[in-house]
């Protein structure tokens, strides 16, 4: 739901701005005070109160939520006009920055499930305020793939994709998973973080996410690029009208 709020060209960015503000009062309102956060867990069903708690706490609700403000207060979200060529190269680009994307979006989510776990991530952060720098990295990041029109989809697919594959096959065989993940992770840091990360759920909804986005139709139609040298047609048949082929 978020990458269709995110990424969809027909839905009024009102939508997800809307969706936004009320993960974010949740975000603002559980850090408020010891006791906010108390309210809001006593008033969640019971089965979804400790899940809802490391929400709260890992910063989920202001990932989302940021996310989707970026993608609602994004200049491209408000033109209604024709999407102009895409320019050369711009799937290689996409690529290239959805391969960029993985690594800093991995990162971020690690230390986000870490804030929240008690084993914790110690020796990362050199002071405070870097946590919620990597956040609003996060969001940026996020917001942008999502809904970006100069950027290709192909880049919310590539980013998304590992992120969510690495959840799912988390989720569908949990002691291979956590096998592969003792093999290939080191540390007494890292590896139990990327553990909890693995199972948490967060990958499979940040890379379907940024996967939704990337699948909605209109991140891929394009008017075509204009030949060199050649007619320029004054018209198409969406118009009703009959092509003008005259240079």
């Amino acid at each position: 739901m978020t990458g269709v709020l995110a990424g969809a060209r027909r839905i009024s960015p009102v939508a997800p701005l809307v969706a936004a503000l009320l993960l974010l009062a949740i975000h603002f309102y559980g850090h408020s005070s010891a006791g906010a956060f108390l309210e809001i867990s006593r008033h969640a069903p019971a089965d979804l109160m400790i899940a809802i708690q490391d929400a709260i706490i890992s910063d989920v609700f202001l990932l989302l939520g940021g996310a989707l403000v970026v993608a609602a207060l994004a200049p491209w979200r408000w033109r209604t006009s024709e999407l102009p060529p895409p320019w050369a190269n711009w799937h290689a680009a996409g690529v290239l920055a959805g391969m960029a994307a993985v690594p800093l979006l991995w990162l971020i989510l690690q230390l986000s499930e870490g804030a929240s776990s008690p084993i914790g991530i110690t020796g990362v952060r050199i002071f405070a305020d870097e946590f919620l720098l990597f956040m609003l990295a996060g969001v940026v990041a996020l917001g942008v793939l999502a809904s970006a029109r100069w950027v290709s989809p192909v880049a919310a697919v590539i980013a998304g994709a590992p992120l969510f594959a690495v959840g799912l096959f988390t989720l569908v065989d949990p002691a291979l998973a956590q096998a592969v993940i003792d093999r290939l992770v080191y540390g007494q840091t890292w590896q139990p973080v990327t553990e909890n990360l693995a199972a948490s759920g967060w990958l499979v909804l940040f890379g379907g996410m940024l996967l939704a986005a990337g699948a909605m139709p209109g991140r891929w139609l394009r008017a075509p690029r204009p030949v060199p040298g050649g007619p320029a047609p004054t018209a198409g048949p969406a118009s009703g009208q009959p092509l003008n082929l005259e240079p």
